[in-house]
């Protein structure tokens, strides 16, 4: 990951040491939450409830419940990276 996904770094810029990772740790978490809630978790209802009310692809002729595994299949993803910035971040902050 480049942590290109979401560009926070208004602040990241002025900070410097410690004070730059606790922000880093601070945007990651952020992000985890959204890519959980709304991605994971929302995205996992958009499946279900596009796949129970049967609603077919106009183009493709498929099932959107398909089309739309994007979405959580995404937030896992997300929440991977995320994950593994934090725990890198916290590793950086036990070096200093």
């Amino acid at each position: 990951g480049q942590k290109m996904h979401l560009a926070i770094d208004l602040l990241s810029h002025k900070l410097q040491g410690k004070s730059k990772l606790y922000l880093e740790i601070l945007i990651q978490v952020s992000i985890f939450f959204f890519a959980l809630f709304v991605m994971l978790i929302g995205g996992y209802r958009l499946v279900l409830i596009t796949l129970s009310l049967n609603q077919i692809s106009a183009a493709l002729q498929v099932p959107l419940g398909y089309v739309y595994l994007v979405v959580p299949i995404s937030g896992a993803l997300i929440i991977f990276y995320s994950v593994y910035f934090i725990k890198d971040a916290i590793r950086k902050l036990k070096e200093q």
